[in-house]
Formats: structure tokens, sequence, C-alpha cells
């Protein structure tokens, strides 16, 4: 999922969403697992809403 005017990218790794934020270049993992509850939270409120930490350190 893209917002490109807000410069973000929700994207799945293995079972967690991320959000990518293009403006900072932070990566934010999303508390929420289902991509149907981030649909609904995006849609009836807005992407700030969704409850995300920051990723700190990506292990590869």
């Amino acid at each position: 999922m893209e917002d490109v005017q807000a410069w973000t990218t929700i994207f799945q790794a293995v079972d967690r969403f991320y959000l990518w934020d293009g403006m900072d270049d932070g990566v934010f993992e999303i508390a929420l697992r289902d991509i149907r509850e981030i649909y609904l939270v995006i849609s009836q409120s807005k992407l700030r809403e969704l409850e995300r930490e920051r990723v700190t350190r990506i292990l590869a």
C-alpha cells in the first residue's frame, strides 16, 4: 500500500506489517497484524492513528 502524496509505504515482512516514511526515511512496525484492521483504521481516521513503533535496527 503506498500513499505517494504522504510519501509513505506499508509493506509486509513475514507476519508483520511495517510503514516506511519517505520524508524522514524512518521504518515503523505496525502493532496490528491484520491488513483489514490496518485498512479500517486508515479509512476511518488517518494514517497517523496507527499504533506503531520505530524500528531502530534491521537484521539481515
